[in-house]
């Protein structure tokens, strides 16, 4: 019997949905899933957006959320199955702090530092670990410390969560020994010391493995204290991890290089009156034009060639980290926005009226610097604010013709915000699986952008866009909400007050095109739009000293 057309597009559109629900719940399960997820809201794109929308396959998005974020709702899920994933020594503990499971490389560190079954007494700081804190501090039996990531693990089968503790990394590497020479002029004896603290020895062990007294050790700490300004070890093995992270642990990661821009990098964590904690990165030039940075899916320190290049133009730069980023306390939606940071951020560092400032945002960073400027123009000597690949404010129905990412973005915000959420956690999964998890992971967010998808091939770039990956995932739903804040109609919180405005902008970026932008500044006579030819995203990173010497001109002129 044939049927009617209109039957044969509904029976093929009720294939796709079934095909987008099956891989969604397979994808929550299973991170391997991720470009199967992608491929099938690609074709489903081209329904209609009442089928999008629809009561039942909101539901089955929000299930599938909540197991991507939840194992515990799966019946076949064993706790101890998520050790088998992590390549990282790794223990996973009861909550009342007692060791249940550890992947092998997780009981080898668990002997060599001696380590009991009963570690609850071990956590320096609190039991159970703050959720708002990643790292934490153990102590070992024989005196030594280790700097210990931790996240919890909600289970129905236990009496509270359990929580997943892996050991840090320490690998030292030249690098590494560079940076502390160079921003804390600690000599090779008190950086040997420094480096056998991390690997959790005590006093009496660096001693006898320096051929040095007991006394000799603890002075040089002492001085390593003065130095850096922590006087806790718990301090000083936060600062090397966090240090760490930045110059990387490999044998042939870059020198830190000792120009101004890197001996004044520093970042603070500032306690608010709440009791939240706002993380902020300073550096550039130590005297120079201070510039308030905002970003959201890049590092607040960016990369050392950006730093370099704004301390060589002048440039102060001030970098609060996002909540639930770095050191700031993650806040509930509310508090995301530009306005609310700029507010944790007077309460940080008070800023004088007379004080020249520029208000900068990198990527959706620029909707952040947009909506701060609103709450700090009239408390100092406002100069204006710079969107630094960013785009243009478009209204929701100019997505139509958009690029393909775009217009996927836009639909999963918009017609399914869950779809967007599960979509950056099965990410998360996949990018944090191992190296490769974390190649497909750059692959495919760059997959539209060939030019910036040829860079990544090159060793600096991966290297900037696997970090900037890493930090973004720290708060994975976060970036939904930014997405879908970057997909929105901005505009009104753009004209409000925060002129001029000065856009920098690669004319190949795939996900926010340069027509808009200049369209926006043709009919905004306080706009001005700085055209990048040739460069797409990671236009900053291919022209960081442009960039910096276009922000300097603003001061100037």
């Amino acid at each position: 019997m044939k049927t009617s057309p209109q039957a044969d597009d509904r029976q093929k559109s009720d294939q796709l949905i079934s095909r987008l629900i099956q891989v969604a719940y397979d994808a929550a399960l299973d991170p391997e899933s991720f470009e199967a997820l992608m491929d099938a809201w690609e074709d489903a794109l081209g329904l209609p957006d009442e089928r999008l929308t629809t009561e039942d396959l909101g539901q089955h998005f929000k299930r599938a959320e909540d197991l991507a974020h939840d194992p515990r709702l799966d019946p076949a899920f064993e706790p101890q199955a998520i050790l088998k994933l992590i390549p990282a020594p790794a223990l996973l503990l009861g909550a009342d702090g007692r060791v249940l499971a550890g992947n092998e490389a997780g009981r080898e560190a668990q002997q060599e530092h001696g380590l009991g079954d009963e570690l609850a007494g071990s956590f320096e700081d609190q039991w159970p670990p703050s959720p708002d804190q990643r790292l934490h501090v153990l102590a070992a039996p024989e005196g030594g410390s280790l700097i210990v990531s931790v996240s919890t693990i909600p289970t129905r089968r236990s009496p509270g969560p359990l929580v997943l503790v892996q050991f840090e990394a320490t690998a030292w590497s030249p690098s590494l020994s560079e940076a502390l020479k160079t921003r804390f002029s600690l000599t090779p004896a008190e950086i040997n010391v420094v480096r056998l603290l991390s690997e959790g020895k005590a006093v009496a062990e660096i001693a006898s493995e320096a051929g040095k007294s007991p006394e000799t050790i603890r002075s040089q700490l002492k001085s390593v204290q003065t130095k850096t300004g922590e006087h806790k070890q718990s301090g000083l093995l936060f600062l090397v991890a966090r240090l760490r992270f930045l110059v990387g642990s490999s044998a042939d990661a870059p020198a830190i290089s000792t120009g101004r821009a890197s001996g004044a990098f520093s970042t603070k964590e500032h306690t608010l009156r709440d009791g939240r904690k706002l993380a902020v990165s300073t550096y550039g030039a130590p005297d120079g034009k201070l510039v308030l940075y905002l970003t959201t899916s890049s590092l607040p320190w960016e990369d050392e060639r950006w730093r370099e290049a704004v301390a060589d133009r002048g440039l102060r730069i001030i970098a609060p980290h996002r909540p639930g980023h770095g050191g700031s306390s993650r806040h509930d939606d509310s508090a995301q926005n530009g306005a609310s940071l700029a507010r944790y951020l007077l309460e940080a560092i008070p800023l004088r009226r007379d004080q020249p400032l520029v208000i900068a945002g990198h990527r959706e960073g620029g909707i952040l610097a947009a909506e701060a400027a609103k709450e700090i123009r009239d408390r100092t000597n406002f100069q204006g604010t710079v969107l630094i690949s960013t785009g243009a404010p478009q209204a929701p129905e100019a997505f139509g013709s958009a690029s393909r990412p775009m217009r996927r973005s836009f639909k999963a915000a918009h017609l399914s915000p869950a779809a967007l959420r599960l979509g950056y956690r099965v990410a998360k999964g996949l990018f944090e699986s191992g190296l490769v998890g974390e190649k497909r992971t750059v692959e495919y967010f760059f997959n539209d952008s060939p030019r910036d998808r040829k860079l990544t091939e090159e060793p600096r770039y991966w290297q900037i866009t696997r970090d900037l990956i890493a930090y973004c995932f720290e708060n994975s739903d976060q970036i939904a909400w930014d997405i879908g804040r970057w997909t929105s109609d901005w505009e009104g919180d753009l004209l409000e007050g925060s002129p001029p405005w000065t856009f920098i902008h690669g004319s190949e970026h795939d996900f926010m095109p340069m027509e808009p932008v200049e369209a926006f500044c043709s009919a905004n006579p306080s706009c001005r739009a700085v055209r990048m030819d040739g460069l797409a995203q990671l236009a900053l990173y291919e022209r960081p000293d442009f960039v910096a010497q276009t922000i300097a001109d603003i001061f100037s002129g």
